[in-house]
C-alpha cells in the first residue's frame, strides 16, 4: 500500500484547476510585460526584481494546475508549487527595497539614510526569509505521516519567514514615511520658485510603495494566520482565502509595477538626482555621497542608522551643485553693488 499523499491532504482541499490556469497565464503575462519594460528603460537592474516575482508566481500556479489535473508527482509538485509561491513574496519585497533605493539616490537631500544601507540592510532580511520559506516548504512537503519533527520545524520556518517579512515592512513603511515627509518639504520649497522643479513623477512610486507594502503585510499576515491556526479550520480547509491574500494580493502588486513601471519614471542614468531646488542634475560624485563613514560597532548595532532619522549629519543634505550656486548668486549681487 502506497504512503504517498494526495493532494487534499496536503492542501487541505481540492485545488480549483480553472483558478490555477488562470493566474499561470496573468502572471506570465505580467512577467513578459515587466522584462520588456525592464529592456526599454535601457535597462534599469533595481527592476529585474519584478521580473523574478511574476515569473515565481507563474512557476507555482503551474505546477498547483498539474496538481489540480492530477498530472505528475503529486509530492513533488507541491513542492515545487508551495517554494515558488511562498517564495515570490520575498521577490517582491525584494524589488520594493531596490525601487526604494533608487528613488533616495535620486532625492539625496530627502533620503533619511543612504541607499545602499536601505538595500543591503532590508534585502539580507529578505533573503533570509527567502531561505526560510524554500527549506521550510521542502520540510513540509518531505514530512509523511510520522515525521511530526520535520512538519514541526517546517511549519516554524515559514512562521519566521512570514513573520520576518510583516516586520520588515512595517519598518520599511516607516522610513518611506521619514523620506515622503521630506521630500513634502522640498516641494514646498520647489513650488515658490519660478519653474516649479522637476516635472518627473516620481512621487507616483513612493504611492506605488505604500500600495505594495499594504499588499504584501496582508500577505504575510494571511500566512502567518493559515500557520496558527487548526488544520481542520475553515480558513485552512478552503480555497478563496488563499485566492485572496495570494493569488490575487499579489497579482495587484505586480501588475500594479506594470502599469506605474518605475523604470520609465526615475531617470535612466542613476548619476542624476534633485538638486535642493528641484532641478535635476548629473554629478559622478553623487555615489560617494552615500558612503558609510560611521565606525564599525556602530554599523552593526544600527546598521539602519535609526539615530540618522533623528540626528541629521549636515553633510547627508549636502547637495553636490549647491556650493557653485551659492557662488554665483553672491558674485551676482557683488555685480548690483
Amino acid at each position: 500500500m502506497s504512503s504517498e499523499p494526495t493532494t487534499e491532504e496536503l492542501y487541505h482541499y481540492s485545488p480549483n484547476r480553472g483558478a490555477a490556469i488562470f493566474f499561470t497565464v496573468v502572471y506570465a503575462i505580467s512577467a513578459a510585460s515587466h522584462e520588456l519594460q525592464h529592456r526599454t528603460s535601457k535597462p534599469q537592474k533595481f527592476t529585474i526584481p519584478l521580473t523574478l516575482g511574476a515569473i515565481f508566481s507563474a512557476i507555482g500556479f503551474l505546477q498547483r494546475s498539474l496538481l489540480a489535473s492530477d498530472k505528475g508527482d503529486v509530492k513533488s509538485l507541491y513542492t515545487v508549487s508551495t517554494m515558488f509561491i511562498l517564495g515570490a513574496g520575498p521577490t517582491y519585497a525584494g524589488a520594493d527595497y531596490f525601487i526604494c533605493g533608487r528613488l533616495f539616490s535620486f532625492v539625496p537631500s530627502a533620503a533619511p539614510m543612504s541607499p545602499i544601507r536601505v538595500v543591503r540592510t532590508f534585502i539580507a532580511f529578505d533573503i533570509l526569509a527567502e531561505i526560510c520559506v524554500w527549506v521550510g516548504a521542502g520540510l513540509l512537503a518531505g514530512a509523511d505521516g510520522g515525521a511530526a519533527a520535520r512538519y514541526n520545524i517546517g511549519l516554524n520556518l515559514i512562521r519566521v519567514a512570514m513573520i520576518t517579512q510583516a516586520v520588515l515592512f512595517a519598518s520599511f513603511v516607516a522610513v518611506l514615511a521619514f523620506f515622503h515627509i521630506r521630500v513634502d518639504v522640498l516641494r514646498a520649497k520647489w513650488s515658490v520658485t519660478s519653474d516649479g522643479g522637476t516635472e518627473r513623477r516620481f512621487m507616483v512610486v513612493v504611492y506605488c510603495l505604500y500600495v505594495s507594502s499594504i499588499l504584501i503585510i496582508t500577505r504575510s499576515a494571511y500566512h502567518i494566520a493559515e500557520t496558527f491556526v487548526p488544520e481542520g479550520h475553515s480558513f485552512r480547509a478552503t480555497e478563496p482565502p488563499f485566492l485572496i491574500c495570494e493569488a490575487l494580493i499579489m497579482f495587484l502588486n505586480t501588475i500594479m509595477f506594470n502599469v506605474f513601471h518605475p523604470g520609465h519614471i526615475l531617470p535612466i542614468d542613476s548619476r542624476v538626482y534633485l538638486g535642493l531646488d528641484g532641478q535635476e542634475r548629473a554629478n559622478e560624485a553623487i555615489e560617494g555621497a552615500f558612503y558609510d563613514s560611521r565606525p564599525l560597532l556602530q554599523k552593526i548595532l544600527d546598521p539602519l542608522d535609526i539615530r540618522g532619522l533623528f540626528v541629521r549629519e549636515k553633510k547627508k543634505q549636502h547637495d553636490p551643485q549647491g556650493e557653485l550656486e551659492m557662488e554665483n548668486h553672491s558674485a551676482r549681487g557683488l555685480v548690483r553693488h
